[in-house]
């Protein structure tokens, strides 16, 4: 009779736990910060955060290093990343009552950084291009693209010299 309670309680805490939405503090920026959030009502320590092997867990205390933090108040966990690294895009969370939630970091740039047009995230890395072109003057064109993973922005600038 106790392994059918035991089973019994164990299938109504699985059905009463629920998936939720973890919530992003803005499109991040490799090696830029970033806060996450989840509010569950009825929220239970210990709470835990998890990428990968990595976890970080507010229990009796939160973690609070220098390169992540979390905190617990009420209903509502968060936190934060010092430095977002493609190593870890992907966040779990999970509380006391088996709630989940689960996220995909949207990243700026990751895609320019992946096709190898940032080769050092954070560092600018210029990239440039001539194009000739032949007829009464011979036109020769200097495409410079530079780009910023700390700030997520591109510049390009062209010059364009005409000879005779």
């Amino acid at each position: 009779m106790d392994i059918l309670k035991f089973c019994l309680s164990a299938l109504f805490c699985l059905a009463s736990a629920a998936s939720y939405e973890i919530k992003q503090s803005g499109t991040a920026v490799l090696n830029g910060n970033v806060t996450l959030s989840i509010t569950i009502s009825d929220m239970e320590r210990p709470v835990v955060w998890k990428c990968d092997n990595y976890k970080y867990e507010c229990d009796r205390t939160c973690a609070d290093g220098t390169d992540y933090k979390v905190t617990h108040s009420g209903d509502t966990s968060k936190l934060w990343i010092r430095k977002v690294t493609e190593k870890c895009l992907t966040w779990k969370f999970e509380d006391e009552n088996l709630n989940v939630g689960k996220i995909d970091l949207d990243i700026k740039n990751l895609d320019l950084f992946r096709s190898g047009l940032m080769p050092s995230p954070g560092l600018s890395s210029p990239i440039y291009r001539y194009t000739l072109k032949e007829g009464p003057f011979t036109q020769v064109m200097l495409t410079h693209l530079s780009t910023n993973c700390l700030e997520a922005s591109t510049y390009l600038s062209t010059l364009i010299f005409l000879f005779k």
